[in-house]
């Protein structure tokens, strides 16, 4: 019996010489894994449409004793690829794929995470339309703009127009400007073009910048929420040692520990997270992500509250994330 659904692409491996074993995140069905037949092969049947994060409308096959779906066809709702991937775009998307794919089990429907999924990934997608807006009429004009204003009529006598000359027959014209005066003004032509360009390129890299410092807060937002929505989130407002309410005072985490701490019960090496940083939580819990988005949010904002949910996260798994080292080193 054919099925259908709204899905995430979350990671697709290659299975003998042209299939893809594909894993799924299906709104009515959970995570599923399923065959695409000869997907490496034939770019009319799936095209983009497997590309990791791609939420898409697919089509499959599933049979009493196997454990494996069979994919036929897919459908593209929205795609990462429609705006530009940098590398730090890259990393968050994949540490959602990541994320996903390891705490949430197999066939279990999760439609609040699928909900906070397609957010989270709008959101990315919003950011780098906002680092990298449409730039082919702007370049053109900018150009233009930063090319001065070459005038050759300073070397006329008054300062004002070309000199003028008559010629044999009493006639009067104006005279053919010096080989030193074109080759200036070629010169310095050449000189505005380059700085143009040296402009431009300064514009993008700190576009590329910007787009960086953007993802910290969908990706902050996803953390919280997913620890909140899978059960391993601990609560942030009482001590877990002595259960007193933390209420503005100093408050402390441990990887060895399963919730926050006081100043007084705080183990060794114990790390702080600030009071900015839980209140931002606590708004996080109560705003949607699109009301934060217009908010500046740099790498150093709220790094202490994403520590928390890594070590959170990683202590339930028993296991490193990949995408997480990748992300500190950004």
């Amino acid at each position: 019996m054919i099925r259908q659904s709204e899905a995430i692409v979350l990671r697709t491996y290659p299975l003998r010489e042209a299939d893809l074993l594909v894993t799924l995140f299906t709104r009515s069905e959970g995570k599923i894994r399923g065959v695409a037949k000869a997907a490496k092969k034939s770019k009319r049947r799936f095209g983009g449409a497997l590309e990791p994060l791609t939420c898409v409308r697919a089509y499959w096959d599933e049979r009493e004793k196997q454990e494996l779906a069979r994919l036929d066809a897919c459908e593209i709702l929205q795609s990462p690829l429609a705006s530009p991937v940098d590398y730090p775009r890259a990393v968050a998307l994949a540490h959602v794929a990541e994320v996903l794919d390891e705490l949430l089990p197999d066939r279990e429907v999760n439609d609040p995470v699928f909900r906070l999924a397609v957010t989270v990934l709008a959101a990315l997608r919003n950011t780098a339309k906002t680092a990298y807006p449409p730039q082919r009429g702007a370049d053109e004009r900018g150009s233009k703009e930063a090319l001065p204003r070459i005038s050759t009529n300073e070397y006329g006598p008054e300062g004002n127009s070309p000199q003028t000359h008559t010629d044999e027959d009493g006639l009067e014209g104006v005279q053919e400007e010096p080989e030193h005066v074109l080759i200036r003004a070629d010169l310095c032509k050449s000189v505005a073009e380059k700085s143009s360009a040296s402009i431009r390129e300064k514009l993008r890299k700190s576009a590329a910048k910007e787009l960086g410092g953007s993802i910290w807060l969908p990706l902050t937002y996803f953390d919280l929420w997913m620890l909140r929505l899978v059960g391993f989130l601990p609560d942030l407002s009482e001590c877990i040692t002595c259960g007193a309410t933390l209420n503005g005072g100093r408050v402390f985490y441990h990887a060895l520990s399963d919730g926050l701490m006081c100043q007084e019960h705080k183990r060794l090496a114990s790390s702080e997270i600030s009071p900015v940083s839980r209140a931002m939580a606590a708004q996080m819990f109560r705003e949607p992500l699109e009301r934060l988005v217009g908010e500046c949010w740099p790498r150093d904002r709220a790094a202490d509250l994403r520590r928390f949910l890594a070590q959170t996260m990683e202590r339930h798994l028993e296991r490193k994330l990949v995408t997480l080292a990748m992300l500190q080193k950004l």
